[in-house]
């Protein structure tokens, strides 16, 4: 049995695909082979699809652990995929691991197994720090133009006329003046 990761590294929305493959490399067909990927080290930094193929057999996923089970004839191989999407935010030194294992005999991956190809590791780039937010600036109210003089009240004369009447008046008044001086001045 074999474990691979898509990628070597990945960062926060990525998504992972992990290819599982088992080969019957023993002396005869294997009736009701299985394995387990248990998912428990992937999962606290990223969501599983819930698309797990498989070429051959059937798969189910009863969180966290992902199971295989089918009949593998001799020489052939089953290949089961899934994908995980990766959360945000990532913190320093996270990654996602796991390891398959598998209770058919004559298997490379036994429980507690320290073969490499049973398991990944792949590190998490950190999600960068946000920028700091600017403080918010109340908007500047609109200058407004100087109100100008209020008119003067109405009172319902129309001024217009009466002005004219009351210069006429006046210029009446200074007309009878001068001519009663030139009269006392003769």
């Amino acid at each position: 049995m074999e474990k691979k990761a898509s990628v070597t590294e990945a960062k926060a929305g990525d998504q992972v695909v992990y290819t599982v493959t088992a080969t019957n490399t023993g002396q005869t067909g294997l009736k009701d082979a299985t394995f387990t990927d248990d998912l428990t080290g992937v999962l606290a930094t990223a969501a599983y699809h819930d698309d797990a193929t498989a070429s051959t057999g059937s798969t189910t996923y009863a969180a966290p652990r992902l199971t295989w089970t089918g009949d593998l004839p001799l020489g052939a191989t089953a290949t089961v995929t899934y994908s995980v999407k990766v959360k945000n935010p990532i913190g320093d030194g996270q990654s996602l691991r796991n390891v398959i294992s598998s209770t058919t005999p004559g298997t490379n991956c036994p429980d507690a197994s320290t073969d490499e190809r049973c398991k990944t590791t792949t590190p998490l780039t950190k999600t960068p720090p946000m920028p700091p937010t600017p403080p918010t600036v109340p908007p500047t109210p609109p200058v407004q133009p100087p109100s100008p003089e209020p008119p003067l009240a109405s009172t319902g004369v129309v001024l217009i006329p009466v002005g004219i009447a009351a210069i006429a008046l006046l210029a009446g008044g200074v007309a009878l003046l001068l001519v009663a001086r030139r009269r006392w001045s003769r």
